[in-house]
């Protein structure tokens, strides 16, 4: 967190109370709500636990890019602001207690007598205990949604500058402008106005958003504040999600390992840049796995499925493919090259993985 930063520093030591959590076993997941599948995330709070704002927010590109120092500088000089005017505010729903513990999925695996769990495994866990309940869809991996999902686009250091807007999206075909400044969202159901200060605010605020749905905005343009009411399609949500730790625990899986041909190798074997191509590089251990991948063999290539040419991806992108699409029980091909062979290899989705985390 580059101690060496003066105004960091000064913020930290004078203005708030630092705490870090790294172990998330007892804490109270209804008082800290964000997104664990993060490994890293603040969330700048009252004593009475009424949160001004989260800061963190990560995709399927890089664990950082989506935030600076001077992004959560920005957003902790706004909470400063806003505190003394909300110093004695409560959230809005208290909610019972509830820790890892207290989910039997959790409770009873090999992770609860562990010393330490990080909370980008929570969500892993509270997927596990909703299967176990027969509660869970597939849909719901889609969770906080990026501001991108909606067409905007938000300066990394000032975290709630819209900086550019998607033509065409729910964000411009309701008004909102570069330039803007987020002010509040306020979602179906929610108790309130979600000040935004942050990306993460954002995307908290539209976590609670159905698909399809829609969420008003406030925005800031020009001193004037402006109300905007985003309409947002069917299938608004879908984002990539492979980089999700909590994703990644339910079949069916590929027992296989890999990675995507570069641009050069692509054209060498005739395959589009643009068109996946992931080369098999390691078997998963075990002997569950060695159905789940049939007669695939090492430095065989994959470039599609059922015959199906897919986007360019990585193993990660194609192992999250390959668990939202299909379901344990069916029966998928893989077209693959072996060689200058074209092979379709039948694969079938197996329960191998299935719960793990």
């Amino acid at each position: 967190m580059r101690p060496q930063d003066a105004e960091l520093t000064k913020l930290l030591n004078e203005s708030f109370v630092p705490v870090r959590l790294v172990n998330m076993k007892d804490v109270d997941l209804n008082f800290f709500q964000f997104d664990y599948d993060l490994t890293f995330a603040v969330l700048m709070m009252n004593a009475n636990g009424y949160v001004y704002s989260r800061f963190g927010s990560m995709d399927g590109t890089h664990t950082t890019d989506r935030m600076s120092v001077e992004g959560l500088k920005h957003a902790m000089r706004a909470v400063r602001s806003t505190h003394p005017t909300r110093v004695k505010a409560v959230p809005p729903l208290r909610l019972p207690p509830t820790t890892l513990n207290d989910l039997p999925a959790f409770a009873q695996s090999k992770q609860a007598g562990e010393a330490c769990y990080h909370c980008h495994f929570v969500g892993a866990f509270r997927f596990k205990q909703l299967r176990v309940e027969n509660k869970f869809t597939k849909a719901m991996v889609h969770q906080f949604p990026l501001p991108e999902n909606i067409g905007i686009t938000l300066d990394v250091d000032k975290n709630n500058l819209v900086k550019a807007v998607t033509p065409e999206s729910p964000a411009d075909q309701a008004g909102v402008r570069t330039g803007d400044v987020l002010v509040n969202a306020i979602a179906p159901g929610q108790v309130g106005a979600l000040n935004l200060y942050t990306a993460a605010d954002l995307q908290f605020a539209l976590n609670e958003v159905a698909d399809p749905g829609f969420v008003l905005l406030h925005v800031l343009r020009a001193k004037e504040r402006i109300t905007v009411s985003l309409k947002l399609p069917s299938g608004w949500r879908k984002h990539d999600v492979s980089w999700r730790s909590s994703q990644a625990t339910f079949a069916p899986t590929v027992g296989v390992w890999g990675m995507a041909l570069s641009a050069e190798e692509k054209r060498a074997r005739g395959i589009a840049a643009d068109r996946m191509a992931v080369k098999v590089t390691f078997f998963f251990n075990g002997p569950e796995w060695v159905a789940s991948r049939g007669a695939l063999q090492l430095n065989d290539v994959i470039v599609g499925i059922n015959g199906e040419t897919l986007p360019s991806m990585t193993i990660r992108q194609f192992h999250s493919h390959f668990r939202l699409n299909f379901n344990v029980g069916d029966t998928v091909t893989l077209n693959v090259l072996r060689g200058d062979r074209k092979l379709d290899l039948p694969v079938p989705c197996t329960k191998a993985g299935d719960g793990e985390v």
